[in-house]
């Protein structure tokens, strides 16, 4: 349940204009954006204006939420397309803030409607230019299942070394292991005949 005072309640009965922020990390740079026409001043950060194109419907509950919400970023003139693309964003920090103001502009309650992680990025030039970016809550990551998935960059994590996997697309044919098999390997050179293993006699 969220706790307003008398005053702020009294004035959210009146007209009140509703201003979304989205502050967002990409390496180690803190970026500020609004939906609103104007530069809005936060919290000491200037937020710029008309970049935040649309945010996903937020429902703000008790209990932890694991679903992922997507924000759309104006990307017509190309700054944020290059940072997306030259910048580290993966499990990088966004919140979203929602500013309560009067009719006069006078701040009347400010609320994080979501506080996530970056999870995934996409960009459309279907008619204009727009960054998709897919938050996910932080609590995501209870759910993961840990191990390695059978990708380079995965497997580099725990083997920096290792190229395996970029080389598993040439083995096109299926390699006997462990039965009886035709007598060929496709490992290594084509064409190459080896004979079927057989153990050594027990003594």
């Amino acid at each position: 349940m969220i706790s307003v005072t008398a005053t702020q309640r009294a004035a959210l009965r009146e007209h009140v204009k509703l201003s979304t922020l989205c502050k967002f990390k990409l390496s180690s740079t803190w970026y500020y954006i609004t939906n609103s026409d104007v530069a809005i001043v936060y919290s000491g950060n200037t937020y710029a204006p008309s970049y935040l194109l649309d945010v996903d419907d937020i429902e703000i509950s008790s209990t932890p939420s694991v679903e992922d919400s997507d924000i759309v970023i104006d990307g017509n003139d190309s700054i944020f397309t290059g940072l997306f693309l030259s910048e580290n964003w993966m499990n990088q920090p966004l919140q979203i803030i929602q500013l309560y103001n009067d009719k006069n502009g006078d701040l009347i309650r400010a609320e994080i409607a979501y506080d996530g992680l970056l999870s995934e990025v996409s960009m459309s030039t279907n008619g204009s230019y727009e960054i998709t970016v897919t938050v996910s809550s932080i609590w995501k990551d209870f759910e993961k299942i840990a191990g390695i998935k059978t990708n380079s960059a995965s497997q580099n994590i725990h083997y920096p070394n290792d190229t395996g996997q970029e080389h598993v697309a040439a083995a096109t044919k299926a390699t006997p292991w462990g039965k009886e098999g035709n007598g060929k390997s496709n490992i290594g050179v084509r064409n190459i005949q080896t004979s079927k293993f057989n153990p050594p006699d027990e003594p």
